[in-house]
């Protein structure tokens, strides 16, 4: 629930997902956006925010405030709609949101086609390609929307490949077949998905059969495995959804009414826009992680010094959190939180242990969340096409 209003108009509340101005009247004006509406996205359930981070919006006094922006975190939207409401006069008012970790991290998109329709045929020339180009790597797998040729195509090109479902589309269905508890549901069944250990996990699925059985047998029937992070057979944390996809859609859903050398140049332009800015993004980040991962251990970082530590051992250490305690093993990078080995990042409890054996962090990070990762990932760009008369087009094609 959030509140929001602007001086000549008589606070009211809006509903999530809600448009908050939907008519601009006269005396209105200076408050509306440059789309005419003001939209409220319930921010801690919404995989959007988790999976794609190539829209979001990271500066705090953008010109133009529209439905559907996807900002970096919290205290970015704060900032930007504090600009934006002295600008253009009017006051706003958002209810505090949980407190939920949820993680922004780098994709980069590898290769797109455009086919006829989604079929086995075309899932498989497409998973054939990809083949050649790529290989198959270590822990590699799929995460897809549940589409039957997906499934079916990937065991045959990448046999004994792990398939997953992506999260929100499962919600999407639940919501659909289950028609009761949805605001409870909603809440804890991403809570259920994300979480780090087999109590967390069973204590949340107790908790939705109280609210429907039915929901339970449905992800039950699904398997744990295709959609729970601590069930995966390979650590999924960075992809729990299939969204990077949507969002690639979304931004180009009109392209796709154009002919097919438009549409190729406009997804070709679209990809080097976005390969350059992470590039630029990356050159300009200074620690030893990206951003965004920098951030997280920063924050984890403040929450260690809240906890004592006893050594069991030079790599094994107790970390006690008021009443609560934890077993850090440095030597496994394993915490029994569960957020060290699968966000494969220092937890709260790793860094306090590290604090108290003097020991820094870098070695017991992902190594594909450092700057110089990053900085490898967008190195090659996508170059610039020539003009259409400099094109050397093959005689079959002509």
């Amino acid at each position: 629930m959030a509140r929001a209003y602007n001086k000549k108009v008589r606070p009211q509340k809006f509903e999530v997902d809600q448009q908050v101005l939907k008519h601009i009247l006269p005396h209105q004006v200076e408050a509306k956006g440059s789309s005419g509406t003001l939209k409220l996205i319930d921010i801690p359930t919404s995989p959007t925010i988790v999976e794609y981070e190539s829209i979001i919006i990271i500066e705090s006094t953008p010109s133009v405030i529209e439905v559907g922006q996807v900002y970096e975190d919290k205290q970015t939207i704060a900032s930007v709609m504090k600009h934006y409401s002295v600008m253009n006069k009017f006051q706003f008012r958002v209810k505090r949101s949980s407190a939920r970790r949820y993680w922004l991290v780098p994709y980069y998109h590898l290769a797109y086609a455009v086919v006829d329709s989604e079929n086995d045929a075309s899932w498989k020339w497409f998973f054939e390609q990809f083949k050649h180009a790529y290989g198959k790597r270590p822990n590699m797998y799929v995460v897809s929307d549940q589409n039957e040729c997906i499934l079916k195509e990937t065991s045959i090109v990448y046999p004994g490949m792990p398939h997953y479902s992506c999260m929100w589309h499962i919600w999407t269905n639940i919501r659909a077949k289950f028609k009761k508890g949805h605001l409870k549901l909603s809440e804890l069944y991403f809570a259920t998905a994300r979480s780090y250990t087999l109590d967390e996990f069973n204590e949340r699925m107790s908790k939705i059969e109280e609210i429907d059985p039915r929901v339970k047998a449905y992800l039950y029937d699904i398997g744990y495995h295709r959609w729970s992070r601590v069930h995966a057979m390979v650590n999924k944390t960075l992809t729990m959804t299939s969204n990077i996809i949507e969002s690639l859609n979304a931004v180009t859903k009109d392209a796709r009414e154009r002919p097919i050398v438009e549409l190729l140049e406009y997804m070709r332009t679209l990809l080097e826009r976005w390969t350059n800015e992470k590039l630029l993004k990356a050159k300009g980040t200074f620690a030893y992680l990206g951003f965004k991962f920098n951030k997280e251990l920063d924050d984890n970082r403040t929450f260690s010094h809240k906890l004592r530590v006893r050594a069991s051992t030079d790599y094994i250490h107790t970390v006690l959190d008021g009443a609560r305690l934890y077993i850090v093993c440095l030597e496994n990078k394993r915490c029994s939180c569960g957020q060290f080995q699968l966000d494969e990042l220092p937890c709260p409890h790793a860094l306090a242990a590290l604090r108290h054996k003097d020991e820094s962090y870098e070695q017991y990070c992902s190594p594909y969340y450092t700057r110089e990762s990053l900085l490898h990932t967008y190195e090659i760009p996508v170059n610039p096409l020539p003009d259409e008369s400099k094109w050397n087009v093959p005689q079959h094609i002509t």
